[in-house]
């Protein structure tokens, strides 16, 4: 009999033609990481320390050998936070089948899980006579309500005889990973290695700019004030570029790239979460529930309260769990001395800033690289105080403190002239005892030349007094504005209301604003006039 040639080939074909064949790549070659911002955090928010809500795009190079015939492929260690629809493979003979997330990492509770109603090795060890002893079991409940196992004995909690005890486990299931992981089918016509891309968006990942600046003591006589006599109205703005990866994967060695701006970014579907990684025991008293109050089991039940928490961490500027790449300090100043500095680029209408060399992004922590270093930049110093509602009817002569607050231009002729991205700033000033920090605030992305204003709260030593109107003139008021330095100080008061009088007013922004100068050790008088609604 003459079998037909559709079967003939079968025959002939090998059997590693029809099995799905398993290949593992393990960690890649070389990897990318560009990092956005969370959409949506302005300046006023620092990144979430719990879970950084920016994301990632993350590009990774592997090398695999390809069987023939069809193959699943798996991808360990990508991101725990990876948005599986997004992934992009490419150096695949003949693409992508299928691919899927696997969610199910191996833990402890992940293995119990897999083992539930299965056969597993129960060991024991007699403490007074070292004896180990091991016998058959089954696992007959999960690991989030108290491991029950079954022997030839009976049922029985795990780790509730006073015995030490543990499970011993045939094998590991094929469909735990110790790491996150991306599974794709593809096929092959042969056996090939190829060098594969895999490119996929992930969140838990975030960035902003740390800014150190520190100011010269007025008047200070430096060698700078010497050479320079504007040096003592300048000032050194330094900026480190603080990168959060918020999940468990590390990634070591990698090309880190940061991305300022905000682009648009759609709403993501809830992501595959992985089984709990703690067990969760639990032992019930010899009795039978219907013996015992109610009360005593809820005390038989109840989860032991947690321990005390630890002491609070030192105080620290900005850098708890932070790691610092190729960076030294000067003794006399806060300003670090960079080794490696981000190199700002630009993508498109933004600003992309890339570290030089290869840098390890760890799991749940947080990078710092220099980003910016401006030693000599031009600014000018000035109390600001805003008039409000308030004051339209409390006025009351009592003295009260005006905000201090740095102005400069972002310009290259002023010391700047680059792009500032969004972040905290921390002040500092020289003193006997080395630089201090006198305030803290945040800055907003600003571009080359905006206007920059940092606001460090009030100075009891420069104050203002509204008076209150009389009944003559109810809307007239009288302002002092007192100094105790001892030096002449720039002042700047914003009466948002529209004026009926007042000299040495100039509308900036809108806003009626007086500007001076209030002598050393002086006062200044002020007075003006608000005009009433529809007058």
């Amino acid at each position: 009999m003459r079998l037909p040639l559709f079967l003939i080939v079968l025959i002939l074909l090998p059997a590693h033609a029809f099995a799905q064949q398993l290949v593992v790549s393990e960690a890649p070659d070389s990897v990318s990481i560009a990092i956005y911002r969370a959409p949506g955090r302005g300046a006023d928010q620092p990144i979430d320390r719990n879970y950084p809500r920016g994301y990632a795009l993350i590009t990774e190079t592997r090398t695999i050998d390809l069987p023939q015939g069809e193959s699943k492929l798996r991808f360990e260690g990508v991101s725990e936070g990876m948005y599986p629809e997004s992934a992009i493979i490419s150096g695949l003979p003949q693409g992508v089948i299928e691919k899927n997330r696997d969610a199910r990492l191996l833990s402890p509770a992940g293995l119990v899980d897999a083992y539930l109603r299965r056969s597993v090795t129960l060991q024991r060890t007699n403490p007074a006579t070292g004896v180990v002893r091991t016998q058959a079991a089954i696992l007959r409940t999960g690991s989030q309500g108290g491991i029950v196992i079954e022997t030839d004995e009976g049922f029985e909690a795990l780790r509730c005889t006073g015995l030490p005890e543990r499970l011993l486990f045939d094998e590991v299931p094929k469909d735990l990973s110790p790491r996150p992981t991306l599974s794709v089918l593809t096929q092959s016509d042969r056996p090939v290695r190829a060098t594969l891309q895999l490119t996929y968006l992930a969140e838990g990942f975030d960035w902003e700019a740390s800014y150190i600046v520190e100011v010269k003591a007025a008047g200070a006589a430096t060698e700078d004030a010497a050479a320079d006599p504007d040096a003592a109205r300048k000032l050194s703005l330094f900026a480190w570029l603080t990168v959060a990866n918020g999940g468990d994967q590390r990634f070591p060695d990698a090309q880190l790239l940061t991305v300022a701006g905000e682009p648009n970014k759609e709403g993501q579907a809830v992501q595959p979460q992985s089984p709990p990684v703690y067990l969760r025991l639990q032992c019930w008293p010899d009795d039978t529930t219907s013996d015992i109050p109610l009360r005593r089991q809820a005390n038989f039940n109840a989860v032991p309260p947690p321990p005390p928490p630890p002491p609070a961490p030192m105080a620290m500027m900005a850098g708890e769990s932070i790691t610092v790449t190729g960076s030294r300090m000067k003794a006399d100043s806060a300003i670090p001395v960079a080794a490696i500095r981000a190199e700002q680029e630009d993508l498109g209408d933004l600003k992309l800033y890339r570290v030089p060399e290869p840098i390890t992004v760890a799991a749940k922590a947080q990078k710092q690289v220099a980003m910016i270093v401006q030693p000599k930049v031009s600014y000018a110093s000035l109390f600001r105080g805003r008039f409000d509602t308030n004051d339209l009817c409390c006025g009351d002569g009592m003295p009260r403190p005006l905000d201090l607050v740095f102005r400069m231009q972002n310009e290259t002729a002023e010391g700047l002239g680059l792009p500032l991205p969004q972040g905290r700033v921390a002040v500092y000033e020289p003193s006997e005892y080395g630089p201090l920090l006198v305030g803290q605030t945040r800055l907003g992305d600003k571009a080359v030349g905006q206007e920059i204003e940092l606001e460090l709260g009030t100075r009891a030593d420069v104050q203002w007094a509204i008076s209150a109107p009389d009944e003559k003139h109810p809307r007239r008021f009288d302002l002092l504005l007192i100094n105790a330095v001892a030096r002449a100080v720039d002042v700047e008061i914003e009466v948002p209301f529209e004026l009926r009088r007042g000299r040495g007013f100039d509308k900036i922004d809108g806003v009626p604003t007086w500007k001076g100068t209030i002598p050393a050790n002086g006062e200044r008088r002020l007075s003006f006039e608000i005009r009433k609604p529809r007058e």
